[in-house]
This record gives structure tokens, C-alpha cells and sequence, in this order.
């Protein structure tokens, strides 16, 4: 027996396709509405350097959006310059096997650790809590460490100013500092969970802390085959509209050079997803 289907017109097909469409964006609608309901689970207040400032489109500020800035503390194995890395990846030292475990990854058995000594070994990534610290003792850390450096080339040079190697390591050293001081990233990828309600008991501080969804895989050092660690492979949401009543402030002309230090507060509602609450401009 033969099932006979009725036949849609091709008028029904592009009604069909609009009601999905308008369904689609009004899901998506409401799920940014229940996320900016009661009071936000935490804000930050981030300048032009956690929050780089992109435009899509040359010719108007239409697609204009802040793209998150994040960092993670260098591991144990870094050079002593290492700044940590930006944006994805890297291995943090506090993402160790114990921690990893933690985060719902099995323990490997013998027969894999062996297996890794000859073929590399995929595990695929999981989803978990991130926790942001914003200008804290991490920061801090980061800032003192690249100033002793700095201090430490520019003792060298001076105790033998016609090396010309140590004056190079000397200029690129107090550069170092003057980025560090000024221009980077103050907001660091410091711990990961399952449970946001343990994580902000952990981190109580809502304006120094937020909790955002992240992936994290398992690495391994290529050197330490028997060193698995957790790397951060990324934050899930780290492009963020800006706001229209603030674009125009904002938007500098093609060709045009124009200095603009700015304040955001960024926003992370119920469902952890960020939004810019206020922007403050303080310069042109």
C-alpha cells in the first residue's frame, strides 16, 4: 500500500518557512528576556582592555561589538615571561588530573597511559562553570612578576651597557611592564566546576568574580606524556552587542585615528549569558 502525502504549494512552503523563522527568534527573544529578569548574578565593570572594541562593517557602526578579553595564569612550565595566554587554551596549573577528575573526566588506567606513549589520544571536551576574576590577586601577580623581570634586564644592561643583547632584552623587558600596567587583559580564567551554587559560595564577590560557561580537553605535554592537564579550549560567549545608544560615541570613521577609553558594565544574567548594562566614555 502505497502512503499518498499532499502536495504544499509553494506558497505553503515560504509561509511554513516564515512561521519557523518568526518561532526561531522568538524563542531566542525569550530566553534574553528570562536571563535579564531579577538581578544579575554578577557584574563587572571592564575597560578598553578586557573589552576589544570591533565593527563587522566599515561604513556605519551597525555591527559593532565588544569581544571578551580573558587570560589564564602561566603554568609551572612557562618561561618566566610568559604573560599567560589570551582569548583560548593554555594549560593553568590549577587545572591538574585531580581537578580534571573533578570535572567529570575519568581517571586513566595503565593501558591508556601506555597507549599514549605511542599514539596520540582524543578525548573529546566538556562542558563546565568558568570563574572570572576581574583585577585581582592574579592580576597582581601578573604585574609583579613582569616587574621584577623588567628591573632584573635593566640591572643587567647597565652592568654591561655596550651588550647590545641586554639592551634588547632590557627595552623589551620595561615594554613588557608598560603593557602590563597599562594596555592588558586584568581578567583571568581562575577555577572551573559543575555546580554554580558551590562556585559562588567559593567566590562571593560579584563584582570581582563571575561565573560563565566554558569548555574544557584534556592535554598533554609533549614533553610529559604522563602530565595530563585540563585545557581551557574556550568561553562560550565572549562577542557582546553594544549597545545602540552608545554606538555613536563609539564609532570612529574609516582613516580616522581616534584615542577613546571607555567603561562597561558587563552583565551576567540567569542563564550566566553577558550583557552590557551601561557604557561610560571617557576620552576622544
Amino acid at each position: 500500500m502505497r502512503l499518498h502525502l499532499p502536495h504544499l504549494s509553494h506558497r505553503t512552503h515560504l509561509v511554513l518557512g516564515l512561521v519557523l523563522i518568526i518561532v526561531t527568534n522568538l524563542v531566542i527573544l525569550l530566553g534574553v528576556a528570562w536571563n535579564r529578569t531579577g538581578e544579575p548574578d554578577s557584574i563587572l565593570t571592564l575597560s578598553q582592555r578586557e573589552l576589544q572594541l570591533r565593527t563587522r562593517d566599515t561604513t556605519d557602526n551597525s555591527g559593532m561589538t565588544f569581544v571578551l578579553q580573558w587570560r589564564t595564569p602561566p603554568s609551572p612550565r612557562d618561561e618566566p615571561n610568559h604573560w599567560g595566554a589570551f582569548g583560548s587554551g593554555h594549560m593553568p596549573a590549577w587545572l591538574d588530573e585531580e581537578k580534571m577528575q573533578d570535572l567529570g573526566f575519568p581517571p586513566r588506567s595503565e593501558a591508556q597511559r601506555e597507549a599514549r606513549r605511542h599514539r596520540p589520544v582524543h578525548q573529546d571536551s566538556r562542558d563546565v562553570l568558568l570563574v572570572l576574576e576581574f583585577d585581582g590577586e592574579h592580576y597582581r601577580k601578573a604585574l609583579e612578576d613582569t616587574r621584577i623581570l623588567a628591573e632584573r634586564a635593566v640591572a643587567a644592561h647597565a652592568a654591561a651597557p655596550d651588550d647590545e643583547e641586554l639592551e634588547r632584552r632590557a627595552k623589551l623587558a620595561e615594554n613588557r611592564l608598560l603593557q602590563e600596567t597599562r594596555n592588558t587583559s586584568r581578567l583571568f580564567v581562575v577555577d572551573a566546576g559543575l555546580d554554580h551554587a558551590a562556585l559562588r559560595a567559593r567566590y562571593p564577590d560579584r563584582q570581582r568574580y563571575a561565573i560563565v560557561h566554558g569548555q574544557i580537553m584534556p592535554w598533554y605535554a609533549a614533553t610529559h606524556l604522563d602530565d595530563r592537564r585540563g585545557y581551557i579550549k574556550r568561553i562560550t560567549h565572549t562577542q557582546i552587542n553594544v549597545p545602540h545608544e552608545a554606538r555613536s560615541r563609539l564609532w570612529v570613521l574609516p582613516g580616522r585615528i581616534r584615542q577613546i577609553h571607555y567603561e562597561a558594565e558587563l552583565a551576567f544574567g540567569r542563564r550566566l549569558e553577558p550583557w552590557i548594562a551601561g557604557v561610560s566614555i571617557h576620552g576622544n
